[in-house]
């Protein structure tokens, strides 16, 4: 008998190493599937980008304020109306991972483009943004007339962010 409740000892062990085991096996199993879920899904590089005609006003205070095309402001109590003269555009790197910020581009309808490159602030850490602008007329008439078919940003590795719809046919509006 004395054997017997050996063997039955040996046996509860096993089928507990065993349940260790398994359990272990699951969460190493979730583990993984949760870090490609992150990886793939959720700590994507993102960015925000925002494209607008405007230009630049002096405050009281000598600092430059760029605010929309038709846009009233107020310096030292004089009211001046803000004239198209500028393409502006706005790049927030929205995501959790840092980005190399290339260059801005148009692409025609009639195949020809335009190409900015971003000189100043490429590297964007999350949440940080850079701005960039152009007086270039040849972009400015091509949205008055309807000829841009898309404006986006390039990163360094060639994935492409276009600017929303809504913001180039609101600059399409007060190009001039």
């Amino acid at each position: 008998m004395g054997q017997h409740s050996a063997k039955i000892n040996y046996t509860n062990n096993m089928e507990i190493s065993q349940k260790i085991a398994i359990t272990s096996l699951l969460f190493s199993l979730i583990a993984l599937i949760w870090n490609i879920v992150r990886d793939i899904f959720i700590d994507r590089i993102k960015l925000s980008v925002h494209v607008f005609i405007g230009g630049e006003i002096t405050d009281e205070r000598g600092r430059q304020i760029v605010a929309s095309a038709g846009s009233t402001i107020s310096v030292l109590g004089v009211e001046q109306t803000v004239r198209a003269k500028k393409v502006f555009f706005r790049i927030t790197n929205i995501g959790r991972r840092d980005i190399e910020i290339d260059c801005i581009k148009a692409k025609y309808i009639d195949g020809t483009g335009w190409y900015l490159p971003i000189n100043e602030k490429r590297y964007l850490k999350p949440y940080e943004s850079t701005n960039a602008n152009t007086e270039n007329s040849e972009l400015q008439r091509n949205l008055k007339s309807q000829k841009v078919k898309s404006i986006y940003v390039e990163d360094t590795k060639g994935i492409k962010w276009n600017f929303p719809d809504r913001d180039i046919e609101k600059a399409r509006l007060v190009a001039g």
